[in-house]
């Protein structure tokens, strides 16, 4: 699997638990490294 793979997978999987749950929107804790920033950026593009 390519990396555009695995970020159209991690979106779409984002999004599931979303509407799934029901919800109308995201909620995260942000540390500000590196993997917040990555975590910001997929759910910015699962609900832009």
């Amino acid at each position: 699997m390519d990396t555009g793979q695995l970020i159209e997978k991690l979106i779409s999987w984002i999004r599931d638990k979303v509407l799934v749950a029901r919800c109308e929107g995201i909620v995260v804790g942000m540390s500000g490294g590196l993997d917040s920033s990555v975590l910001a950026a997929l759910c910015q593009r699962a609900f832009p």
